[in-house]
């Protein structure tokens, strides 16, 4: 990686990402993540449903930076590039729960917002939208707020009696 070429990892499950990320960094420095995945993959130990750890990547410490052209230009359209069909915000707010339960989360960033470039109406609605993000990532679910630490891992509770 130091003399300019693309590493190529092949492997059995997700967490060996964890070691070709670091490896990364430590050979190049700054390093961009495009995590894609169908399953979230933002377990930890205690929350994890296998207890496999190619679901708990995020037991490290966790950055999420989010692009709001990320969310379809009909939710949030007060962005530099806006597009349709993009995923919908309560998909967006479903990521950014399950981000929170991680309990890993160090740095957010939200960007691309332009309330310049649109009007009032269309202003209003992106910043509602990311109000949204923004309080699920901390914590705050549609049954109210609740710390990472005091939610409850439905994963863990006995089949049986329903008891932790």
């Amino acid at each position: 990686m130091k003399d300019g070429r693309v590493c190529v990892t092949l492997g059995g499950d997700h967490s060996l990402s964890i070691g070709t990320i670091d490896g990364h960094a430590e050979a190049r420095g700054n390093v961009a993540v495009l995590w894609v995945d169908f399953h979230t993959d933002l377990n930890t130990a205690d929350t994890s449903p296998t207890e496999n750890i190619h679901g708990m990547p995020s037991h490290l410490t966790l950055h999420v930076s989010f692009d709001i052209d990320f969310l379809d230009s009909l939710e949030a359209p007060s962005t530099i590039a806006p597009v349709r069909g993009e995923m919908s915000l309560r998909e967006d707010i479903q990521v950014m729960e399950q981000t929170h339960r991680t309990g890993c989360l160090s740095t957010v960033d939200l960007v691309e917002v332009n309330p310049n470039i649109k009007d009032k109406r269309d202003v209003h609605l992106t910043i509602q939208a990311v109000e949204h993000l923004l309080q699920a990532v901390f914590g705050h679910q549609r049954r109210g707020n609740y710390p990472s630490d005091e939610l409850v891992n439905y994963n863990k509770l006995d089949k049986e009696t329903n008891v932790l």
